[in-house]
């Protein structure tokens, strides 16, 4: 069992970098959230079962 299901984790989020240099660039202008989660970056939720 994984060490975050022992203490009762059920959800993991995260993002998932689809252009990395693009990403790199709009980081380095000072550009925000807004700016690369449209862009370059998606949310991704995982949700993790009981009794794994």
């Amino acid at each position: 069992m994984p060490p975050y299901a022992q203490r009762g984790v059920t959800v993991v989020g995260g993002t998932r970098v689809h252009d990395p240099d693009t990403l790199l660039t709009l980081l380095a202008e000072g550009g925000s959230g807004y700016h690369f989660f449209e862009k370059t970056v998606e949310r991704v939720t995982l949700r993790v079962s009981q009794g794994q």
